[in-house]
């Protein structure tokens, strides 16, 4: 878990300076395409921390579930004799099917999650793109950007997407962490 969380912090971290640095450069290139940006990158805010929460709850149903069928296998395997001795593995294998259904389910969930956290934040981001492509072709009608800037902040812009991927992506997989740690914290 330290290991995990040491690598993901350290690239959210450089993430999350590129993407000040970065919307620091599009504001002095372009004011309005960055305002286009902010419009498309709200409600990916939004979506990702709702989903984010979702993962965790899902994370630690999945942790407490394979914590009860670790206890059920270490139980029969300690005990295998008496198990043995009144016939009960079946018994056995139906607890432990029931608790590998379970996290199945929540694993599917979590996956589901994920992938539509990927989706909305896919499609937000480059709908963002589109739209500043749009404002940026009407401001270069009426003559208040030029080429070169356009093509500055679309170069700018892609490195600020591909970042933000990249801390949606971070914060998934913190999510899942701390989900699954929650156990632990409990614990102790």
């Amino acid at each position: 878990m330290q290991d995990t969380l040491g690598s993901n912090i350290s690239i959210f971290l450089r993430g999350l300076m590129f993407i000040i640095v970065t919307l620091t450069i599009l504001c002095f290139i372009s004011l309005p395409l960055t305002g286009t940006v902010f419009a498309g990158v709200l409600p990916l805010v939004v979506s990702s921390s709702f989903l984010s929460r979702t993962m965790r709850a899902i994370q630690r149903v999945v942790q407490k579930e394979k914590a009860a069928m670790n206890t059920i296998a270490e139980e029969s395997f300690s005990n295998i004799r008496t198990v043995k001795a009144f016939s009960n593995e079946s018994s056995e294998i139906v607890k432990f099917r029931a608790g590998n259904q379970v996290v199945y389910r929540q694993g599917r969930k979590k996956a589901i999650c994920q992938s539509l956290l990927s989706l909305v934040s896919q499609a937000l981001l480059y709908g963002a793109m589109a739209a500043v492509i749009y404002v940026a072709t009407l401001l270069y009608q009426k003559d208040t950007i030029t080429i070169g800037e356009i093509s500055a902040y679309i170069f700018y812009l892609s490195l600020l997407l591909f970042n933000f991927q990249i801390v949606v992506w971070v914060v998934g997989n913190v999510a899942s962490i701390v989900g699954a740690s929650d156990k632990i914290v409990e614990l102790m």
